[in-house]
């Protein structure tokens, strides 16, 4: 049976996902250094972008794709929706950290702040993507009968 998604027959590189993860992983240690509050503006916008309207509007889906291609990384595709998944709780996380912020909880931001940078991390150096597996919980039910097949990938 062909891998079934309820949103969606899309696909992504993993490697593409796995660098973005380490440039946000990179982007919120800054933060978390620094207290630099344009960086968290810039994660929230990057995680919109990826979460609601395009992957290609997406600097760090640019980067990872340049990387990828100067390394000669091999293309793992997987599914996409999960990934869009995963960065609309980024960008859940993110808006949170920046209210945190404003309303001068700093250590609920910076708390939520480390679960981010954890997250990232862990999709970066072990590709375990947590909000996949959030996603995965949520949309567990049984595929329907003719499913949409996989599309293949058009990352590069």
């Amino acid at each position: 049976m062909a891998a079934y998604c309820p949103i969606g027959p899309s696909n992504v590189d993993q490697t593409i996902v796995r660098g973005v993860a380490f440039l946000t992983l990179c982007s919120v240690a800054i933060f978390l250094a620094y207290d630099l509050d344009f960086i968290l503006v810039y994660l929230l916008f990057d995680f919109f972008m990826r979460g609601f309207l395009s992957r290609k509007l997406s600097v760090f889906v640019w980067l990872a794709q340049r990387f990828a291609r100067a390394f000669a990384c091999k293309i793992e595709p997987v599914n996409a929706e999960p990934k869009v998944f995963a960065a609309r709780i980024g960008f859940i996380a993110c808006l949170l950290v920046l209210i945190c912020k404003g309303l001068d909880l700093g250590v609920l931001a910076y708390s939520l702040s480390t679960v981010l940078m954890l997250a990232a991390a862990m999709e970066s150096f072990f590709s375990v993507c947590l909000g996949c597996h959030i996603y995965t919980l949520i949309n567990h039910e049984l595929p329907p009968s003719g499913a949409a097949k996989q599309e293949p990938l058009d990352e590069r």
